[in-house]
């Protein structure tokens, strides 16, 4: 399955670096930023082939401004023993020096929705690091998108809606790509992002193995505001509008916990160079170490919209 995954390696760790860190389990609790901890960032999901699992080694805020002359290998931890354990399996994964990420195929170890899952980090010279999450429940309500009038010769404005689960507190993150729509199926098979306008100038804080291209922020949406069970939103697709033209929308939907959500907001608003940026906090749900180990589910639905 085709998957749209957020990029974080370094910028992980320079968030990291510049931001003052709250444990989940214990907010009480300050980590010491300045001394050197294990990193573990990891999002596991049913949909995905492989698990994969970042290991890295914190270091000095004040080393933050040399960060583009820190070499990532002396960062990584290629040697740690990984281990992943739920449904009754423990299983340990490898290292991949390619993908510099501890890895499992997903045949060995299947995520399931509802079940919890235990992530243990062993590193000469520090503590055992642990950490657990929850798979959520996913949300397959897509209602078909809709362009309305008020776009431009080269862009159209796009309608969305997702119905929401109810009788509980829910997350979500959204991308979409438009690709235009002959006869004979796609034209040339060319995704372009969607955009939705917030922190769309954040472009380097995402990545689509779609097309290996650069695609602008996703959406990020709670059920605080409907009501009725129906959230509604709007996005700005890019193309050359043509009355007639038929346009095939993918819509992803990831249904994500809070941790993942608020993780991965900051993620997106991150932006160390702009004038009015304030480093945040974020939780780490990590047990001595720094990070979040969270899970979600995906599904991607696609329609062929004619522009009126």
């Amino acid at each position: 399955m085709k998957n749209i995954q957020l990029f974080y390696g370094v910028l992980c760790i320079a968030l990291i670096c510049s931001s003052s860190c709250e444990k989940e389990v214990d907010l009480s609790d300050r980590l010491d930023i300045y001394g050197e901890k294990i990193v573990v960032f990891g999002f596991i999901s049913p949909q995905e082939d492989t698990i994969k699992i970042n290991v890295s080694k914190s270091f000095n805020r004040a080393d933050q401004l040399g960060l583009e002359d820190t070499l990532l290998d002396d960062l990584l931890v290629k040697d740690a023993k990984v281990t992943i354990e739920g449904n009754g399996l423990r299983k340990e994964l490898s290292y991949n020096p390619v993908r510099k990420k501890y890895m499992l195929p997903g045949t060995e170890f299947p995520i399931k929705e509802g079940q919890m899952y235990t992530l243990e980090v062993i590193v000469d010279g520090f503590q055992k690091v642990t950490a657990e999450t929850t798979i959520p429940s996913m949300n397959t309500t897509i209602l078909e998108p809709k362009f309305f009038s008020g776009g431009t010769y080269q862009t159209e404005n796009v309608f969305f809606q997702i119905g929401d689960i109810p009788d509980q507190e829910n997350y979500y993150i959204v991308f979409a790509t438009d690709t235009y729509e002959t006869s004979d199926g796609p034209s040339d098979g060319t995704e372009r992002a969607i955009s939705f306008g917030i922190n769309s100038d954040m472009l380097d804080n995402f990545y689509s193995e779609i097309s290996d291209e650069i695609y602008p922020s996703p959406k990020f949406l709670t059920d605080k505001r409907s009501p009725d069970g129906i959230i509604d939103f709007y996005g700005k697709a890019l193309f050359t509008r043509n009355e007639g033209q038929k346009m095939r929308i993918k819509t992803y939907l990831y249904t994500v916990d809070k941790l993942y959500y608020d993780f991965h907001k900051l993620l997106s608003e991150y932006n160390p160079n702009h004038p009015f940026y304030e480093p945040s906090n974020f939780r780490s749900n990590v047990t001595n170490g720094i990070g979040v180990f969270s899970g979600y589910q995906l599904f991607e639905q696609s329609n062929v919209v004619v522009v009126q």
